[in-house]
């Protein structure tokens, strides 16, 4: 029976906690969770009937993350505009 080696790499991102770009270390279940913290926000004033919705600026990792999955923050959320 063959015994696996660890990489070096791979003992550095475990030690590290952090990907080779200096992103957090993730599980799938991790990565979900700090996609979650992007938010969407719409605001109307009593007065007005107008509105705006605008959206908290991505991290690196969650930039990278949806730029991965090809997901344009733009174009796939009404980030920006009238409701």
């Amino acid at each position: 029976m063959a015994l696996s080696v660890v990489s070096t790499s791979a003992t550095k991102k475990a030690e590290s906690k952090k990907t080779t770009e200096g992103l957090p270390d993730h599980s799938f279940r991790t990565l979900l969770d700090d996609l979650a913290t992007l938010v969407v926000n719409t605001v109307q004033l009593p007065s007005d009937k107008a509105s705006i919705t605008m959206a908290t600026q991505p991290t690196a990792l969650q930039s990278k993350a949806f730029r991965l999955l090809e997901v344009r923050l733009n174009e796939s959320v009404p980030i920006f505009g009238p409701v």
